[in-house]
């Protein structure tokens, strides 16, 4: 029989799971220990398209007994679902992915340098919380006072337009349509904080992370050997191998 599955899901998916009890994490894992950096490449990484590595998920988990479970760090009121999907591998990810993505994100990414940090919001000067970058609501009215800097002057004027009905005759109607828009220095740098924040997000909220996913009918003694290969089998490149094999270089 097979065990395991493989799956694609979006973040935003699988924060809302979390969230929402869906996801659990076994008392045996270790402490979240990734410092800022590792939370801001994480981010960095996703605004760039790079790879951020699957999770290992125990699907389905039902057969309890020896494994006492918890919700995952990061989750402060969700109760449990019943059968909740245990997370084996990739907890500091996921809680780095709450931790951003929440309210109170210390976190922040400047739509000039296109960087993360830590710091305080100033969307005036295109500083956003990454909250803003994950979520979908209340954007517009955080947004409102950078959308009335960028406004700028806009001429509208009436436009004749015509098409074919159903029937092959020509019909007219008048369309108001934006004809110019013009800002000030000032304005355009507003407008273009707007513009970047808005492809950042699409990017962020469209990432996607694969998962391994052992049923939930499977043992523990499979679901240890599978977290044991997938962590400890093999030998790590050294960084100077890396660039070796990237640069097809000898020696």
């Amino acid at each position: 029989m097979r065990y395991t599955e493989h799956h694609v899901s979006n973040v935003t998916h699988v924060i809302s799971d979390a969230l929402e009890g869906a996801l659990a994490l076994p008392k045996f894992q270790r402490p979240y220990v990734w410092d800022d950096k590792d939370v801001c490449d994480l981010l960095d990484s996703m605004l760039r398209g790079i790879p951020i590595g699957n999770l290992l998920l125990w699907g389905g988990w039902f057969r309890g007994a020896n494994i006492p479970i918890d919700r995952v760090r990061g989750v402060l009121d969700a109760p449990l679902k019943p059968n909740p999907t245990l997370i084996l591998d990739g907890q500091q990810r996921l809680t780095a992915l709450l931790i951003a993505s929440g309210e109170g994100s210390r976190y922040v990414w400047d739509a000039t340098t296109s960087i993360f940090s830590v710091g305080e919001p100033q969307l005036m000067n295109g500083i956003f919380p990454t909250g803003m970058l994950f979520n979908d609501y209340g954007i517009s009215r955080q947004m409102e006072p950078l959308y009335d800097a960028s406004e700028g002057v806009i001429i509208r004027e009436d436009r004749q337009r015509t098409y074919k009905d159903k029937k092959g005759k020509t019909r007219t109607y008048t369309e108001n349509v934006v004809v110019s828009h013009t800002r000030n220095p000032e304005q355009e740098r507003a407008h273009s904080y707007i513009e970047a924040f808005c492809k950042a997000r699409d990017v962020l909220r469209g990432t996607t992370i694969g998962s391994i996913v052992i049923a939930g009918e499977a043992d523990v003694a499979f679901a240890r050997e599978t977290f044991r290969r997938l962590n400890r089998s093999g030998k790590p490149f050294h960084e100077a191998e890396v660039f070796k094999a990237l640069e097809c270089s000898e020696g």
